[in-house]
């Protein structure tokens, strides 16, 4: 039977070794650890390769410890084990996951069989999931080691694919194809394609062996044509290639749902609408139904532009909402990533959520009364400074690391996910879904036998069903106890309901702005009313306005007077485009709580100017041309925003949450205020380089002097006396 699975896994029937694997795994139970566990590794590797990730991760999870205990732990039937586990979880975005059981097979591998064969196919999965992560040089190192590995167990030559020249032969062509993939990421076009071609013309000197390999090296050249814009050259290549995934990995293997994307992406260039659509609706339901997030979040979203172009705005939409629930669990699954590669796997999904407020922002013009522009807000909130909310949530979550309850709770979570998952593992071991219908066409089981198997799924079925309503039961008492820690791994946007109801304290109104490529909105909330504005200036125009406004001090070098560049028409220009058409919303006599967006973090609207007339124009160069005038004193004739309003600034709306709904406890001091008032610049006597600095540079422009500032202490002593308790003013 072993031989049967093997012979149907490499021809890629998988239908076949689908259910020889099974008939394995019935014949193993009861018998030895050893027959059983490689029965469930089996059973696990043709699900992984099917798609059906969650069941497989099942199956390979029950076996892995019956192979490491009748074999070692450094056996290779326990490390390859150990690289489909990673493989499914690469699937799935589990990236640190992935990581941290491919160095531990690599570990094994180099401890027991240093130049056996697996050592260069250990380091092949690494290098890809390395390469999934954007750690591209990190990939680099890991295919250059693999390249100069001396292999000193090659199989004798046997006649197949698996032996002798024939594996040396595969080994070749596996290493261009791994390049090939990495060169393609890298953006080496060329390059890759070269490789491709290679690997292409190895995988077909080989045996059926490698239909696999030949699939992926055409898929790979037909992604190339797509980049470079070859769409009729692409269609056969792809085509030829679908028809081959089909066949050898089968309808729910991530490549197949790449060939269908690429297809689909080509088809649309050539104008075929129909085909276009119904090849990308493939590779969105074959991503979806395998759990490949990071698959489903980028085809969903062209998919979605497709539904927008083709007349079906609504169901673009509710795609994209799902799109959106996917890249929050995938970034979930990233945590123990370092921050740099978080941020480099999130940047890819920024367009889906711009795509996203601008469907809803379209279907609020078409229906205003829908709620579109509140669901608008709360999608700016998922985009806002992802890893600096995640790190407050963090934050609020630790302090319950000693909190009893939580801690009873949070076992029963995981002993409930073990049921599940042991429920789930015995459901798939009595067959797939369709089981019925499948074997009753083609008669492959007695009809009893088929009977009583199909009553033992509907059981364990219901037993499933079960299991997850008492999941489901403790989950709703962590979110009703503890929502901080499970906002970790289920995060919500902040709504426009929550702001009203429970955020905003009276009076306060709150500000957010997001900038789209075409134009900004600004979002005005308060406990009495919602709106959402559009301002005609894109992301470009904003960016390029704020970064002329702070030129001057961003680099003073040796020249400090360049802070006298600070042009006042540039304040008030962005007064005018920026914050006046929000004014007729926002009340003087309260706090004002900005959230800004990209370019507008670093713009304090406190600086802006509200009057840039004829008279304001005048005045300004009278007073910069007087002699005798304090340098900068020009700008103490301007008015500026800063005196009519009073501006608390935020990095994203989850912030508000965090400090209004998860403050953290009293602390106590035994010093109520410690000030610093009043310094004294004396250029005659020894001066800290900074400050002998700025004298110098200050000095440039006549001997004008750091001068005094006597009210600063009064001001001090001031906040002393309104504190009260111990205070020390130096």
């Amino acid at each position: 039977m072993g031989e049967q699975l093997s012979a149907a896994m490499s021809s890629g029937n998988l239908d076949l070794a689908e259910d020889l694997a099974r008939q394995r795994l019935a014949v193993a139970t009861g018998g030895p650890d050893r027959m059983l566990g490689n029965a469930y590794r089996n059973l696990g590797n043709v699900l992984r390769q099917k798609g059906r990730l969650e069941e497989a991760e099942d199956m390979l999870r029950k076996g892995l410890p019956m192979i490491e205990k009748e074999n070692g732990t450094n056996s290779y039937q326990a490390i390859r084990a150990l690289l489909n586990l990673a493989s499914l979880m690469v699937g799935q975005g589990r990236y640190p996951d992935a990581e941290a059981v491919a160095k531990d097979a690599l570990k094994r591998q180099d401890a027991a069989y240093p130049h056996g064969i697996d050592a260069i196919v250990v380091r092949y999965q690494l290098a890809n999931i390395e390469r999934q992560m954007e750690r591209t040089d990190l990939a680099r190192v890991l295919l250059s080691e693999a390249d100069g590995l001396v292999i000193d167990d090659a199989p004798e030559d046997k006649g197949d694919s698996n032996s002798g020249p024939h594996w040396l032969a595969r080994r070749r062509a596996d290493t261009q194809m791994q390049w090939a993939h990495l060169e393609y990421q890298e953006g080496n076009l060329v390059q890759a394609a070269a490789k491709a071609r290679l690997a292409l013309d190895g995988y077909s000197a080989l045996s059926e062996g490698d239909s696999g390999g030949r699939t992926q090296a055409q898929s790979l050249l037909g992604s190339v044509l797509v980049k470079t814009g070859q769409y009729v050259e692409a269609e056969p290549v792809l085509r030829e290639s679908l028809a081959a995934a089909l066949k050898t990995l089968g309808s729910g293997s991530q490549e197949t749902a790449r060939i269908q994307f690429n297809l689909g992406t080509v088809l649309s260039r050539l104008n075929r609408r129909n085909e276009s659509l119904d090849a990308l609706k493939a590779s969105v339901d074959i991503s979806r139904r395998g759990g490949f997030l990071s698959l489903f979040a980028q085809y969903a979203r062209v998919y979605a532009n497709a539904l927008d172009r083709s007349g079906r705005p609504k169901e673009g939409l509710a795609l994209r909402r799902e799109a959106m629930d996917a890249v929050d669990r995938l970034f979930a699954q990233t945590r123990g990533l370092d921050e740099g590669t978080r941020g480099n796997l999130m940047q890819r999904f920024g367009g889906l959520y711009l795509d996203t407020v601008s469907a809803l922002i379209a279907r609020h013009k078409a229906e205003p009364r829908a709620a579109y522009d509140r669901e608008a807000l709360a999608t700016v909130s998922r985009t806002q400074s992802r890893l600096f909310t995640e790190m407050l949530r963090q934050a609020d979550a630790g302090r319950f690391a000693r909190d009893d309850a939580f801690l009873a709770l949070k076992k029963r979570q995981e002993e409930q996910r073990l049921v599940v998952a042991e429920v789930r593992r015995r459901l798939t071991s009595l067959g797939r879904d369709d089981l019925g219908e499948d074997n009753a066409r083609t008669g492959r089981m007695d009809p009893l036998i088929l009977q009583r198997t199909l009553q033992r799924r509907e059981q364990v079925a219901g037993e499933l069903k079960g299991a997850l309503a008492e999941l489901d039961k403790v989950d709703q008492q962590l979110w009703a106890r503890y929502p901080r820690y499970m906002e970790l791994t289920q995060p919500r946007p902040v709504t426009v309901e929550l702001l009203q109801g429970t955020l905003l304290k009276p009076g306060e109104t709150l500000l957010s702005y997001f900038l789209l490529a075409d134009r900004a909105l600004a979002f005005v909330v308060s406990r009495q009313q919602f709106h959402m504005l559009e301002i005609p200036l894109g992301r470009s125009e904003i960016g390029s306005l704020v970064a002329a406004i702070r030129s001057p001090e961003e680099n003073p070098g040796e020249h400090f007077e360049r802070l006298s560049q600070l042009d006042p028409a540039r304040l008030n220009e962005a007064y005018e485009k920026l914050f006046r058409p929000v004014e007729p919303y926002l009340d003087a006599t309260h706090p004002i709580l900005i959230v800004g967006d990209g370019p507008l973090h670093t713009l304090p609207l406190e600086l802006l100017v509200t009057r840039w007339g004829e008279a304001e124009r005048k005045v300004f160069a009278a007073t910069r041309d007087k002699a005798g005038n304090p340098f900068l004193g020009e700008y103490g004739t301007l008015s500026y925003l800063g005196q009519r309003y009073r501006f608390s600034y935020l990095p994203s709306l989850s912030a508000l949450v965090s400090l209004r709904q998860y403050r953290k406890p009293e602390t106590t001091s035994t010093l109520s205020l410690v000030s610093f008032a009043d310094p004294l610049f004396d250029t005659a006597g020894p001066l800290p380089t900074t400050l002998e600095y700025a004298t110098r540079n200050f000095s440039r422009r006549g001997g004008v002097q750091i001068p005094r500032l006597p009210e600063t202490a009064d001001e001090a002593r001031e906040i002393a006396r309104i504190l009260g308790g111990r205070t020390q003013v130096y």
